[in-house]
């Protein structure tokens, strides 16, 4: 896979996930949306609701990082004893299917725990 295409897959990887997905997780559960949300809903907003915000939003974000790195890592391993290989390429370039280091990119600009380096 060409190494521009593997970085920019990260690069999207990470704007979309934890660089927004903890703030706008615990949003979503200091309003919930609906006229009635489910029990489960208001039971996690109440809980989320009760860790101090700056705690919470660490604890999101290392969630979404364990499960992006985890993903992948099942990518880069061609999902395990499936072998099913990925590839995603620029309209304008042609990608081989495997091998990726999709991991090891991510974990380069993504500390354990989720916080981005900067550059």
């Amino acid at each position: 896979m060409n190494s521009n295409v593997e970085d920019d897959v990260v690069e999207a990887i990470i704007v979309e996930t934890v660089a927004t997905l903890p703030s706008g997780f615990l949003e979503f559960y200091k309003d919930l949306p609906g006229r009635k949300p489910s029990e489960l809903s208001v039971r996690l907003a109440a809980a989320w609701m009760a860790v101090d915000e700056d705690d919470a939003i660490d604890m999101i974000r290392d969630v979404v990082d364990r499960t992006v790195f985890s993903m992948l890592y099942l990518i880069d391993a061609r999902f395990k004893n499936l072998k099913i290989a990925t590839s995603f390429d620029h309209a304008d370039t042609s990608a081989e299917p495997f091998p990726t280091d999709l991991h090891n990119r991510y974990r380069q600009r993504v500390e354990p725990g989720g916080l981005i380096w900067r550059e």
